[in-house]
């Protein structure tokens, strides 16, 4: 489905008014018995029907990128809350970074901390450490505030190929609202889905609902993360399946039905789909081919592929945790002191204020 939605929107990004409402990123198609679990997700969130909004804001940066998506809470309800008032998170895919970068800190100056007196220069070899992003936060947008990540084209495909830090890799295996797309990263984009699912089913048992699916497809960027423990909300991974809950639904359903599952599919909206699959060694070893390089390559060798696939937590956990480190301690820097202090803050609290974790 990411692929898809991808495809049809690898086009020139138009910059104007006009032109962004007419070409607005069409909302996934859902197979039919989810669409009335889709409509109560689309009425909780007045954002799901802002896709103008989305690309209002992206025809504010310099053009072209080679992938650019709206994503997070603020974009997607998770669990009970609204998208109201949270920060719009964007991910920005460009070929010549320092060029972008240049024509960037031109038209906002304003969003960038004091690295920006050190020029695109800097600002490049700032974004080539850690996780490869570089991210200007609580950046103020009308009557917005936003936070966008930029990432050459070149050090993304390599993330979603390969999964070298999980990091973009890993929110793209969560359902985000695609604004453009070139082919090329379509195709790495589905690859990266095709692995999410691989991984999750080497820990998952033999049977499994379709909510464990999605929470084990989630957590996989998540584990190995500090800030799960100390500065996020404990119920995070619950929420974001609950409240994109048909988003993954649409994102996965092709390629479940491609993957050699029995699947007890129910009539009713209202309950989730059961799978059953086949854990022999001639499959297990199958998903163990077919994961990302620097997944599999951490991985215990010479041993039975059981114990192989019950390393792969650990193996995830293991990128999750340098990239997550590195990339937060970079956040200090390009966001400056006071931006990194005012967005901790407010992790914290709601860290804090979050019920114990679900289940």
């Amino acid at each position: 489905m990411l692929l898809r939605t991808c495809a049809s929107l690898a086009r020139p990004f138009h910059t104007s008014a006009a032109a962004a409402a007419r070409t607005a990123a069409p909302l996934l198609h859902l197979p039919q018995r989810h669409q009335r679990q889709r409509q109560t997700h689309t009425n909780a969130s007045a954002s799901h029907a802002e896709p103008d909004l989305h690309r209002a804001i992206l025809a504010s940066f310099p053009m072209p990128v080679s992938f650019a998506a709206a994503y997070g809470s603020g974009v997607f309800a998770q669990g009970s809350t609204s998208t109201q008032g949270k920060v719009i998170d964007f991910l920005i895919a460009v070929d010549d970074a320092e060029e972008w970068h240049r024509r960037n800190l031109e038209a906002n100056p304003s969003h960038y901390s004091g690295l920006r007196f050190g020029g695109p220069k800097l600002i490049t070899f700032v974004q080539s450490l850690a996780a490869k992003l570089y991210f200007n936060t609580l950046v103020p947008w009308r009557h917005h505030t936003i936070k966008y990540g930029v990432i050459s084209t070149k050090d993304m495909l390599e993330d979603l190929q390969h999964w070298h830090s999980l990091y973009i890799s890993g929110r793209l295996h969560k359902p985000v609202r695609v604004l453009t797309c070139a082919p090329h990263v379509a195709a790495a984009c589905s690859e990266n889905l095709h692995a999410a699912v691989a991984a999750s089913l080497l820990v998952l048992p033999p049977r499994f609902t379709e909510r464990e699916l999605y929470t084990a497809i989630t957590g996989l960027s998540y584990s190995g993360d500090f800030r799960m423990a100390v500065g996020e909300d404990p119920n995070k991974i619950h929420n974001i399946v609950s409240g994109s809950w048909a988003e993954f639904s649409a994102l996965y359903e092709p390629i479940l039905k491609a993957t050699p599952l029995h699947r007890e599919q129910t009539t009713s909206t209202e309950t989730e789909d059961l799978f059953e699959q086949d854990k022999s060694p001639a499959r297990m070893e199958a998903l163990v081919a077919s994961l990302p390089r620097n997944l599999r390559t951490r991985l215990p060798k010479d041993l039975p592929v059981a114990e192989q696939a019950a390393a792969v937590p650990k193996a995830t956990a293991s990128i999750v945790a340098q990239s997550a480190l590195l990339q937060s301690v970079k956040g200090v820097f390009t966001a400056g002191i006071v931006k990194s202090a005012v967005y901790s803050a407010a992790k914290l609290k709601k860290k804090w204020l979050a019920p114990a974790a679900k289940k």
